[in-house]
């Protein structure tokens, strides 16, 4: 028979929950505005699976970056899939895995979240990744962010000359770090140091004979 206050409630939903929400209060309910998400995805066959590599960037100024949980739904031929990713950084990548090649995949579509969504096809990235090599596939970049330098690890079936250049996000090549380099088979491995770029958004590209990898990293300073 009293007055509750916000750290009352935020108390009973913790107790229920059995999560610490303090984060999730100082952004909605202490903070101000919400997210907008920008993603992409790729995807490559890895075994008897598919590998969605997905990307999410929080592109809003008019706030702080926000932890939340957003589903990812995944559309398949034989069916769909829904998976829950934790997402916190300005720039993140998640590594999924379905049984059938994607057809389509979609944040938050139950819009559990007060947000903006929008999916980036980069026209660089389309030309980069349009090129199918199920024996040459990325694995990944990190850290993502980084400052400055940044580690690229990509996997080759066989010993081929690799080319590996960096361009921002205007298209423009700023860096290149090898050029037809022979290398072994297996996963390997290059780093490139950014110290004399300036902070934002850069694209690495792998190159193998017909076939082209991209993939983004977050340069923050």
């Amino acid at each position: 028979y009293g007055t509750a206050v916000t750290e009352d409630f935020q108390g009973v939903c913790e107790s229920v929950s059995g999560m610490n929400l303090d984060k999730f209060f100082q952004q909605w309910i202490y903070g101000e505005y919400y997210p907008q998400y920008e993603y992409s995805w790729s995807s490559a066959a890895e075994g008897n699976q598919y590998h969605i590599s997905l990307n999410i960037d929080q592109t809003q100024t008019n706030s702080g970056l926000f932890w939340m949980p957003i589903d990812v739904f995944v559309q398949t031929a034989t069916g769909d899939t829904t998976f829950v990713v934790w997402d916190s950084l300005q720039t993140q990548q998640f590594d999924l895995f379905v049984n059938d090649e994607p057809a389509s995949v979609q944040l938050d579509t139950d819009k559990w979240i007060l947000r903006d969504v929008t999916e980036v096809t980069s026209a660089l990235a389309n030309a980069m990744n349009s090129s199918i090599n199920r024996d040459f596939r990325i694995i990944g970049a990190y850290p993502n962010p980084f400052n400055p330098v940044v580690t690229m690890e990509f996997f080759l079936d066989e010993r081929s000359p690799v080319s590996v250049e960096v361009y921002d996000n205007l298209g423009r090549r700023v860096a290149k770090l090898a050029e037809h380099r022979i290398y072994n088979s297996g996963i390997q491995r290059i780093k490139w140091n950014a110290e004399q770029q300036a902070s934002g958004i850069y694209y690495i590209a792998i190159k193998k004979e017909n076939a082209h990898k991209l993939v983004k990293v977050l340069l923050v300073k």
